[in-house]
């Protein structure tokens, strides 16, 4: 615990070469600890080391099938490459594993916009706004002008 909480701390601070130091370390000391591998991937990412953090969040998933987090970064990861269609499936399970987890159905909604999924995006902003009305916020704005383009696509005109 106290490796994990040292990266923590280290990912929290920006210092991820040093993170990535600990949690190797961690590995070696105990290679079934799942949430190393999901830090990880993530430190690797921040590292610019695309394919490795892949490879560090799927074998998390390997591990534990039941976590979020894993999933929820593998979404993240994909989605800053703009690689929406290999993001989906990840955001889904997360949203699945962690419904209540209102970061989840930000993503969610970005990734579907990005793939022009805009009647799914509003209903996931829909979702967003019922458990997390200060982050809906955040995209409010953006929510009214996809509704005014889905009503100007069938012909109708917003009031």
């Amino acid at each position: 615990m106290a490796y994990d909480n040292l990266a923590s701390t280290y990912v929290n601070c920006g210092m991820y070469k040093e993170a990535r130091d600990v949690l190797e370390k961690l590995i070696r000391l105990n290679p079934r600890y799942y949430e190393a591998y999901s830090t990880l991937g993530v430190v690797y990412y921040e590292l610019g080391e695309v394919d490795k953090a892949i490879d560090y969040l799927k074998d998390c998933i390997n591990f534990n099938l039941t976590s979020f987090k894993p999933y929820f970064n593998l979404a993240v990861t994909f989605y800053r490459e703009k690689k929406y269609e290999e993001a989906l499936p990840y955001i889904e399970k997360a949203e699945n594993l962690a419904s209540v987890f209102p970061r989840v159905y930000y993503l969610k909604f970005f990734i579907l916009y990005e793939l022009n999924r805009l009647n799914d995006a509003i209903d996931c902003a829909q979702k967003l706004k019922e458990i997390s009305p200060s982050l809906y916020k955040n995209i409010e704005e953006k929510c009214a002008k996809i509704k005014r383009a889905v009503a100007g696509q069938k012909g109708i005109t917003c009031q």
